[in-house]
């Protein structure tokens, strides 16, 4: 006999525990591997690629360690038993490379192996998403769902960070804090960036303005201990009767009722597979949180998709939906990367200096800060006006009329005016979280077997390889899909971000004429990719050149290791790129939030068209990318989602 749920939550991801701690907060609801001292989750400063051979280190027997690369890990979670370990198709615009493509495999999904960056987007953002036919989703019905699963914790008292306590919460799951400690080498950053860009030093991100380099707060508690959905929301509250959460679980499918209600799919419940034997349970409700790749690729395994994509593997189509899948939209990124001069310290010497490793950790057990405290600290938005001239302005915008869009009208305007309104590119500095040759980081970054990555440690006498700017296009043009290729869930989905075409300067006076041939239009059709993208990841990597070129970096950087001083035109910055080109792991859309004539999957009440109980509740559902990471952002929507199912959302709040 089925076990039966007032609802079952699918993921136990950032959004699934959210919405299902709660759900459960109702005690008359019934609602349904950890990764417990798992250092590599618990501690910030082990986004490093490295690990000790055996147990943690201390000061008296840190010389008998050996210190070993993470084999096949870019960071020490990525790659592990903890991660789905995905790839991309080939990418066209990345020199038809695979790129490796992780989600989190553990309760806290990707909040448990992410960089634990804590932004919420521009205030135009969540108006634009509001614009597209979703009243309740603007900034200050965000802003509060947000500030409803913060808790701040106040920066020690001798240091100098700046925030506005009005634009963070005090009291929910969620601590946030800013770093107890802070690279040396990042300080010049503030004024090198003003220098370059004219904009000066973000007070405060989190109040929906984001231009200006700032010092980020991060989801770190105050023993600076990583915080994920799972530390939040679900292990204060595991024994909860009524809070039921099922581990090492793949969900096979929805159960679907044969026949329909006034023309409506009810969802029965859902099927899974546990230790070989396959399971069913009920529900009145079933909330999909499988994050913007597990969510379509369970909803496309149940009959509910793309109708030629279900027919094509002889899925039984219980509901056309077109938009299941496509939108998928995700930030690029690309590294640069400059030489320290001697002195200064960063998280190589965590790999190969053994004993300032162990005393780094003493300093980290004792007071949670220290090098492993810190992971991300310093971030940087810039808008295109802050970037480029506005003769090269002018050159860029033209892309925008010229080449076709890829998505609605509505959603090409609306990204259109964010890219020329809001910040479009964001950069943050890496304390040299890898050691080795860069260059073969990023022969290896990738790769369809990311466990065959093996990065060399070596002393070098002249200085540091310091990556100190990764850089991302906030608001991609180009719309990739992710889709099942087989029934079967052990089969990874085909995830195609579309990573954009760089398109020489040599022929861009011919692309007017190009655009005409119709199998040209065709194949940029085909690809979803805008050369827009592309130019502006090449405008973003020469303003790092920029900002690391002021004078407030003269006594520290060497020189520039990556790209490489022989970079210089266009064409040779857009090789370099493509050879380069990454994501940042933040893929979204693939179930919009839009109407359903515009392929939308859920309405804004985040039920799915078609259906009478199902919802989806992660980042799938977001019809646009955001600025910023998006994180708080996910927590808004399941804290949000939360209360429209208990019908306790605040009424008088402004549509």
């Amino acid at each position: 006999m089925s076990e039966v749920f007032d609802f079952i939550v699918v993921g136990g991801g950032q959004a699934g525990l959210t919405v299902a701690s709660r759900l459960s907060e109702n005690p008359k609801l019934k609602a349904g591997g950890t990764g417990i001292g798992n250092d590599g989750i618990r501690i910030p400063g082990m986004i490093g690629g490295w690990k000790m051979n055996d147990s943690t280190p201390t000061a008296t027997n840190a010389s008998n360690k050996t210190m070993t690369c993470s084999s096949g890990n870019i960071v020490t979670t990525l790659g592990s038993d903890i991660d789905w370990k995905y790839s991309t198709v080939p990418q066209e615009g990345a020199n038809h490379r695979e790129i490796y493509y992780p989600r989190g495999k553990v309760l806290g999904g990707s909040s448990a192996i992410n960089f634990i960056i804590s932004t919420k987007a521009e205030v135009e953002d969540y108006e634009a998403i509001k614009r597209l036919g979703n009243p309740g989703w603007g900034w200050s019905e965000i802003d509060r769902a947000s500030k409803k699963g913060e808790r701040l914790a106040p920066p020690i008292t001798d240091s100098d960070y700046i925030y506005n306590t009005e634009n963070h919460g005090t009291d929910g799951p969620v601590t946030n804090s800013f770093p107890k400690y802070i690279p040396p080498q990042f300080r010049p950053y503030f004024a090198a960036s003003a220098a370059a860009s004219g904009v000066i030093q973000n007070e405060d991100p989190f109040g929906g303005k984001l231009g200006g380099a700032c010092i980020i707060p991060s989801a770190i508690d105050t023993k600076g201990a990583r915080v994920t959905s799972a530390t939040a929301y679900y292990f204060p509250h595991q024994s909860r009767p009524n809070l039921i959460v099922r581990v090492d679980c793949e969900v096979n499918k929805l159960i679907l009722q044969e026949t329909q209600i006034n023309g409506e799919i009810q969802v029965l419940g859902v099927e899974y597979s546990s230790g070989g034997t396959v399971c069913r349970v009920m529900a009145d409700e079933v909330i999909m949180s499988a994050g913007s790749i597990g969510t379509p690729a369970i909803l496309e395994r149940s009959g509910i998709g793309k109708a030629s994509i279900l027919k094509s593997l002889n899925i039984p189509i219980a509901l056309h939906l077109e938009g299941v899948g496509s939108n998928l939209s995700d930030h690029l990124f690309v590294l640069s990367t400059y030489r320290l001069k001697p002195g200064h310290r960063t998280a190589d010497d965590l790999a190969k200096d053994v004993e300032y490793a162990a005393e780094q950790k003493l300093i980290y057990d004792k007071s949670g800060s220290g090098m492993f405290s810190h992971a991300l600290s310093v971030l940087d938005f810039q808008s295109l006006k802050s970037i480029v001239s506005e003769e090269v302005l002018e050159d860029g915008l033209k892309l925008l009329e010229e080449c076709p869009s890829y998505m609605s009208p509505k959603q090409f305007e609306a990204v259109v005016n964010r890219i020329k309104n809001g910040v479009v590119i964001e950069y943050f500095l890496l304390n040299a979280f890898l050691v080795g040759d860069l260059n073969q980081l990023y022969t290896t970054f990738g790769d369809s077997s990311p466990k065959t990555l093996f990065i060399t440690f070596y002393l070098n006498t002249e200085g540091i390889r310091w990556p100190p700017g990764q850089r991302h296009a906030l608001y991609p043009l180009s719309r990739g899909s992710s889709h099942i290729k087989s029934q079967d869930p052990s089969v990874a989905p085909l995830i195609d971000p579309r990573t954009p075409l760089l398109i020489s300067p040599k022929i861009r006076v011919y692309l007017q004429a190009l655009l005409v041939d119709q199998s040209v239009a065709n194949f940029l059709s085909e690809y979803l990719v805008h050369p827009f993208d592309a130019w502006l990841m090449v405008q973003g990597a020469k303003h790092i050149r920029k900002i690391m070129r002021q004078d407030a970096y003269k006594d520290i950087i060497i020189d520039e290791q990556y790209p490489g001083p022989s970079v210089q035109t266009d064409e040779e910055w857009g090789e370099s790129i493509r050879s380069r080109i990454s994501t940042s792991y933040h893929p979204s859309g693939t179930c919009s939030m839009l109407p359903q004539s515009e392929s939308g999957v859920v309405d804004s009440q985040l039920k799915v068209y078609g259906t009478r109980n199902l919802r989806v509740v992660d980042a799938s559902i977001l019809p646009i990318q955001l600025s910023g990471h998006p994180v708080m952002t996910v927590y808004a929507i399941a804290e949000k989602a939360a209360e429209m199912i208990l019908n306790k959302e605040p009424s008088n709040l402004p549509s």
